[in-house]
């Protein structure tokens, strides 16, 4: 990709290897073909740019050629300590999602996450939002959805749902995953409550994963290795996580690689709005610390949700 954009082919190759080694402190043994360093070598057929592989050779040994391996990987048993780690204090319903309101009726003033297409950062935004029955709800007239964090290590319980613009819904859908920096908690977004407790059951249930759920149907991409991994093999995977992008894609997240971006909506050293399972989490030029989520209209406080 580096060489598409118009990086010389062997400057792109020493970023990729020799430069990445010595950044770690490892290129006493990987990053080079140099004496003593692990054997771990591709060779490329044609031009340099086209970067053809036509044989790889791992720690000495050819393991692939022409494009298809010719080594046998054994099989794996994973510890019991790495399964089974989505572990829930309560079950998932619609009411996970719910978010009281300071007001009975009416809208209310509140706090939003506003993705930046290919930027890990985010803008923080206010939305206003419709209130009924003690409760916000979503506005089908705007680009709002809810984005949720639940605590599934089996410690607190805890979780808070807030909201998130620039997902671009505009259908009801959900994605739910456990690949959300970088404490791997559930986290769940989308335009429908129903959609949202369906993906994140099916997330549960498979011990990790994501999971994109629409009127059209589930799609999964389990993932029941640390909530983070499959044991199958790669092929599969991958046309499971493109089968993630396209189910995206068709609820209307045209974001350029969407999951990649969505998946740091957790991770709240970030600027500027985050979204934890304990608050909405603030970083700026004055400071780093929780913020309310809803905006009191008569005190002109702010209440937690």
């Amino acid at each position: 990709h580096a060489i598409e954009q118009g990086v010389r082919p062997i400057t792109a190759f020493q970023m990729a290897t020799l430069n990445t080694a010595e950044r770690f402190g490892v290129w006493r043994d990987v990053g080079s073909i140099t004496p003593g360093r692990c054997a771990d070598i591709i060779l490329l057929d044609g031009n340099l740019a086209d970067v053809d592989v036509s044989l790889t050779i791992a720690a000495g040994r050819v393991v692939a050629e022409d494009g298809r391996m010719v080594v046998d990987l054994p099989a794996f048993e994973y510890p019991e300590f790495a399964l089974n780690t989505v572990r829930l204090r309560a079950p998932i319903s619609e009411a996970t999602f719910d978010v009281p309101a300071p007001v009975e009726s009416g809208t209310v003033r509140a706090r939003t996450i506003r993705v930046v297409e290919n930027h890990v950062e985010t803008r923080e935004e206010w939305a206003e939002l419709p209130v009924q029955s003690g409760l916000v709800r979503l506005d089908p007239g705007k680009d709002v959805a809810k984005i949720s964090v639940i605590e599934r290590h089996g410690r607190t319980g805890e979780h808070l749902t807030g909201f998130v613009s620039g997902l671009g819904f505009d259908r009801p859908c959900a994605l739910a995953t456990t690949v959300a920096h970088d404490s791997h908690n559930l986290m769940v977004m989308g335009s429908s409550e129903e959609m949202m407790a369906r993906a994140a059951r099916a997330v549960a249930d498979e011990g990790g994963g994501i999971a994109v759920a629409t009127a059209r149907g589930l799609t999964l991409l389990p993932l029941p290795v640390a909530g983070l991994m499959s044991p199958e093999p790669y092929e599969e995977v991958a046309e499971r996580s493109r089968a993630i992008g396209r189910a995206l894609f068709g609820a209307g997240c045209r974001l350029n690689y969407a999951f990649m971006t969505l998946s740091l909506l957790a991770l709240v050293v970030l600027p500027e709005l985050h979204v934890s399972e304990k608050g909405l989490v603030r970083v700026g030029e004055e400071g780093f610390g929780f913020v309310e989520l809803i905006e009191n209209p008569q005190s002109k406080d702010v209440a937690r949700a």
